[in-house]
């Protein structure tokens, strides 16, 4: 049986680890879908400038 564990949430300040991690993934395994490159993104700085 399949169960499905998805879930959908707002994310909040204390995420951003996590959406950071999550986008870097994403950017190295399909850099042409944000215009971009895993080697560019990795090094900005962590700030909210």
């Amino acid at each position: 049986m399949l169960v499905n564990k998805t879930q959908i949430r707002q994310l909040g300040y204390d995420d951003w680890l996590l959406y950071k991690n999550l986008r870097l993934e994403c950017i190295k395994n399909t850099p042409w879908a944000f215009g971009s490159s895993y080697e560019l993104e990795i090094r900005h700085e962590d700030c909210y400038c």
